[in-house]
């Protein structure tokens, strides 16, 4: 299915998306969920539902599949091998999570792949990881090479503890030595500008046995470098300085090895994004009590108790529905009742349905052949084009019937609004006849009388109002398919204290 990028606007398809990531548990499943479009045909469609039915009969059959918390996206990080040919320990170990827990997710969905056969379709893209993820074993938890990651490493951190444990040595002696030790402003050694030096006070520089090697800014804090401890300063640096080579070169060739893999490692992280987001789904239908729609063949769709996801707990569900009996639905009624809520939610139900996830609406529900979705909801126009909303709107509907097929779902919200009444009337009911001659389904709120009496007189199109609550004075946002709905802006005008004779001359 086909849906403009307006249309995802006006619906708020990527806010409602973005509550649904909520649920992931990593950013490649947030990054998956954002990217889903909906399936290109009802074959694909089927599919996915599938997909989601075995997660959901896996979880309840056997738990949750294997996870690793902390996984971060690879492709930036694969981006900066491209480009450094170096990469962290921190970051080769997040990589080592990704496919190790790949290949974990796979060993799991292949158990279970004759109960639920779709699993083949997720695992056939993970590949074989286990001769990189042994060789980036040489890295610890922390992100730190193992000293046994080569000869040289573990020979080089072995002498550094040595001359550690010796320069430790040296300067306790030199801390306790009384000579010296009433020369320091404090008996504790100091690394500055990688060498281990004493703070010496200001009135002892001359005679402190050493050389100056830092100071404050202020020059009151004079850093000192023993003479006797410049040799095992030296051959420390050194060790140091070639430790730090060593792991570099041991970073840079498991750097290649993992570029060797960038598709692999790709097609992995594309695999745990889409399972983290069909948990997430799993989740959201969970808590919030939605429920994936039945499939059908036919061009329509049917919605129970559906409610919109981003009005949260004000959600008032509705029944609506359109073609099976009709194919074009004009929803009646005053302005804020809840004739655009209805149309918005209409809309969602049917791109989240396409897009393979739960819908916000009750068990039951149904979800048919739908080609494109075309929406006229609100004020799209920008600035720079100056045109009124009235030409804005008419801009939009004459693109959306250049475009729209026999099996599009067109929704137009206050049809023939914006202009004169009686000429946006005339157009409104124009161009209702010809959609219905295109064979379209459409989705139409409108306040025009005239709009109302063609939709009842019409074959193919039904009405529907929102109920209007005159005791109150507010909308219950029901819809009732086959009521026209009135404005009944007299009745309201009298008890809001419009005088009673200014009414009855109305």
């Amino acid at each position: 299915m086909f849906a403009e990028k307006s249309s995802y606007n006006s619906l708020e398809i990527k806010k409602i998306i973005s509550l649904i990531s909520k649920y992931c548990r990593s950013e490649i499943g947030e990054e998956a969920a954002l990217a889903v479009l909906p399936a290109r045909n009802m074959d694909e469609l089927r599919t996915r539902h599938e997909m989601f039915t075995s997660i959901e009969g896996y979880r309840e059959k056997k738990g949750e599949l294997p996870w690793q918390n902390g996984l971060a996206p690879a492709t930036p990080m694969l981006a900066e091998a491209d480009e450094t040919g170096l990469l962290t320990g921190e970051e080769l170990l997040k990589i080592r999570h990704l496919i190790k827990l790949s290949m974990e997710i796979k060993d799991a969905l292949n158990k279970e792949k004759d109960q639920y056969p779709v699993f083949s379709l997720i695992t056939k893209d993970i590949r074989d990881f286990t001769e990189e993820i042994e060789k980036l074993s040489v890295i610890d938890d922390d992100g730190r090479l193992y000293d046994s990651a080569s000869e040289k490493l573990r020979n080089l951190r072995d002498r550094i503890k040595e001359l550690r444990e010796s320069i430790r040595r040296k300067g306790h002696a030199i801390i306790n030595e009384p000579s010296i030790s009433n020369m320091l402003q404090e008996k504790v050694m100091t690394i500055r500008n990688a060498r281990y030096t004493f703070l010496v006070r200001p009135d002892a520089l001359n005679i402190f046995p050493g050389t100056v090697v830092d100071r404050s800014v202020s020059g009151n804090s004079v850093y000192m470098e023993a003479n006797s401890m410049i040799r095992i300063n030296n051959e420390f640096t050194s060790c140091r300085n070639s430790e730090i080579y060593e792991e570099q070169k041991i970073l840079r060739e498991l750097t290649a090895t993992i570029q060797k893999k960038i598709k692999g490692i790709l097609d992995a992280e594309k695999v745990i994004g889409n399972i983290d987001l069909l948990y997430a789904l799993s989740e959201k239908k969970r808590l919030d009590r939605w429920s994936m729609p039945q499939l059908s063949p036919k061009k329509l769709f049917n919605f129970k108790k559906a409610r919109h996801p981003l009005l949260f707990d004000k959600a008032v569900p509705i029944d609506i529905n359109c073609g099976d009996k009709f194919r074009i639905l004009v929803i009646t009624g005053p302005n804020t009742g809840g004739k655009t809520v209805a149309l918005k939610t209409a809309g969602v139900c049917v791109i989240l349905g396409w897009m393979g996830f739960p819908i916000p609406a009750a068990d039951g529900s149904i979800l048919g052949v739908i080609d494109e979705l075309f929406a006229d909801i609100g004020d799209e126009q920008s600035i720079e084009q100056s045109l009124s909303t009235f030409s804005a709107h008419v801009k939009h509907v004459t693109e959306i019937l250049r475009n729209l097929s026999p099996n599009s779902l067109v929704l137009l919200d206050e049809l023939g609004a914006g202009t004169d009444p009686d000429e946006g009337a005339a157009l409104g009911i124009a161009l209702l006849d010809w959609l219905r001659e295109k064979k379209s389904l459409v989705l139409a709120t409108t306040h025009h009388n005239p709009i109302k009496r063609f939709a009842l007189a019409t074959p193919d199109i039904e009405t529907a109002s929102v109920e209007f609550d005159l005791m109150t004075l507010s909308p219950t946002y029901k819809i009732l398919i086959g009521i026209p709905g009135r404005s009944n802006a007299l009745l309201i005008a009298g008890k809001l204290g419009m005088p009673q004779e200014i009414i009855k001359r109305a």
